[in-house]
């Protein structure tokens, strides 16, 4: 293939190799499909009859860019595999995988919205661009942010729907030789080394998994539909764990939350779920994915992200999630305040072991490293709300004060952001 293909996917220096965000397939730039933009093209015996044909480029604009056998210039790539969109920036930036795993109704969808549009702003504080790789592939995201901090009305409850299992958002569906597979739709940002207005060389493309809890149930098909192989790839868990869920915890709750009263979700009152095995059956498959024994540690880190703070962590007069744990050196560079992390997560162990044991149990039996880390993604409780004849909680954007969200993350992210020149934990 004429070295033209690559140079026509970026200006800049590609990377020797690329992984595929969807399916993790490696192969060299100049492999690249394109996606064709002329509304005839469509078709493709991969992602299906309504998508558009993806294609080998033989002719090129005087811009080096694609051209589409309807003579259209085309931008947007494509995996040589499965065909599903890759951005630009998968040529330039290494990537690094992240993965949340958690319960079903444990708040990852709260979660993920809260964490990306408040990384939006730390992240510039230590010095690094936190952007999306491609806007239309982070549609998700974005309506999670859109919902939680720019409605229209601040003052009306909101709610984020519940992450479907088959399709949806989340998930696609490609036709592999014989073989129909569902795969995974990654979130996607680049974190790059500069401040606002300029931007060096380095970089990194972050990955980020969310699946829907059911996937992670014990049982769960995982050979048709291989979402959760990304756990492999993921250079740190974060594992969400919901104290509200579980009924010991529950009962030192704040009452003025009505998931104490009601339950997870409108309508089920003391359903108690087993956390620790949603846990065990992702370290079970990492393990059967990599061939290793149970014996044998996970040599990435685990961070437990203990959801919904604000109706617990009064029982822990010790740690005060008001103030973000960071730290800024005499030269101003600001950095993650490891020592105070690690006292909050030995308080939030000991906790959660006084009263959920078998959950420490698993974590520690899972990972070498293992991280406890108390996060609201609102700050504040949830309200009932009837509408339209359903019940639903609901929060007022008004209301949002997002306590130690970008945490985990920032601490997932340590390796990658030491090499982009910020001060490690």
């Amino acid at each position: 293939m004429p070295q033209q293909t690559a140079d026509a996917a970026t200006d800049t220096q590609c990377l020797p190799r690329i992984k595929c965000p969807n399916c993790w397939n490696e192969f060299e730039p100049c492999d690249c499909v394109y996606i064709s933009r002329h509304e005839t093209l469509l078709g493709d015996p991969i992602v299906g009859d309504e998508a558009q044909m993806r294609f080998l480029p033989s002719r090129f604009s005087g811009n080096c860019m694609a051209v589409d056998p309807a003579g259209l210039t085309c931008h947007q790539l494509a995996c040589p595999r499965c065909h599903l969109e890759i951005p630009r920036a998968s040529l330039d930036f290494h990537p690094a995988f992240l993965s949340i795993v958690g319960a079903p109704g444990c708040g990852k969808s709260f979660l993920l919205g809260s964490m990306c549009w408040t990384m939006r702003k730390v992240l510039p504080r230590l010095g690094l661009l936190f952007t999306d790789a491609d806007p239309t592939l982070n549609q998700v995201v974005h309506a999670y942010e859109q919902t939680l901090f720019l409605a229209e009305d601040p003052t009306k409850p909101v709610s984020i729907r519940k992450t479907e299992l088959d399709g949806g958002d989340l998930y696609r569906s490609v036709q592999l030789g014989l073989h129909e597979m569902r795969l995974p739709r990654p979130f996607l940002f680049t974190i790059a080394a500069g401040q606002e207005g300029q931007r060096d060389a380095r970089g990194r493309l972050l990955v980020l998994y969310d699946n829907a809890g059911e996937h992670f149930l014990p049982g769960s098909d995982a050979t048709r539909a291989p979402v959760t192989e990304h756990l492999v790839q993921s250079a740190a868990i974060l594992f969400v764990f919901d104290p509200t869920q579980d009924p010991r915890v529950r009962r030192l709750c704040s009452t003025d939350d009505p998931q104490v009263q009601h339950g997870t979700r409108p309508g089920q009152a003391g359903t108690a779920v087993r956390q620790e095995t949603v846990m065990s059956e992702a370290a079970a498959r990492i393990r059967k994915h990599l061939g290793r024994s149970p014996q044998r540690l996970h040599d990435r880190p685990l961070i437990v992200i203990l959801a919904k703070a604000d109706a617990w962590i009064h029982n822990l007069p010790d740690v005060d999630l008001s103030t973000e744990p960071f730290t800024t050196d005499p030269d101003g560079r600001m950095s993650l305040d490891m020592d105070r992390v690690r006292a909050v997560s030995g308080s939030c162990e000991a906790f959660i072991d006084a009263h959920c044991p078998e959950l420490i149990a698993a974590a520690r039996s899972f990972c070498s490293e293992v991280l406890f880390v108390p996060v609201s993604a609102t700050g504040c409780h949830p309200e009932l709300v009837e509408q339209d004849e359903r019940q639903f909680y609901g929060v007022r954007p008004s209301s949002m004060r997002p306590q130690w969200v970008t945490v985990p993350l920032v601490r997932a992210l340590d390796e990658v952001l030491v090499e982009l020149g910020v001060k490690g934990g």
